[in-house]
């Protein structure tokens, strides 16, 4: 049985997607350089590999979910028109929303020839199913042990 706030939770992601599709591709120097879904999520001073938050899974099974990076080296991305990053984005949120709440895409960075992807998930086994079902690549997936900003030096 889903709880409230799995409800909860499903409902923004879906509508974070949706907005997505109609205008949170963001711009830096006119150019676009980022996409991501449903805001901002907050930058803690630190945030222990130790302390994750604890979620019940669709089955009702308790899940840590762990932060991660995926770099994908995609050739020539930093040149891809807006339509095309619409596109991208479409797709990794229609297989999101296929696989679940144990999985979220967090924000993206698009760089000349990479794609630097932020995702909460309750393993990295998730973060290859994604890519595998979305045909992205997953060159490099790195657990996020500690983040850091500028309120971290005091």
């Amino acid at each position: 049985m889903e709880s409230d706030f799995d409800k909860q939770r499903r409902d923004l992601l879906k509508s974070g997607c949706s907005l997505l599709g109609v205008a949170a591709l963001v711009t830096i120097g006119g150019s676009v350089s980022a996409f991501a879904v449903g805001g901002e999520t907050p930058s803690p001073q630190t945030t222990p590999k130790t302390k994750s938050p604890q979620e019940k899974s669709p089955q009702g099974t308790s899940a840590a979910l762990h932060k991660y990076v995926i770099e994908r080296d995609i050739p020539h991305a930093g040149s891809f028109s807006a339509e095309k990053l619409q596109g991208i984005a479409q797709k990794s949120c229609g297989v999101l929303t296929a696989m679940g709440p144990e999985i979220q895409w967090v924000e993206s960075y698009v760089t000349d020839d990479k794609i630097y992807c932020v995702y909460i998930a309750a393993n990295e086994q998730l973060i290859r199913e994604h890519a595998k079902r979305g045909g992205f690549p997953a060159d490099r997936i790195s657990e996020v042990g500690t983040v850091i900003d500028p309120t971290t030096a005091g």
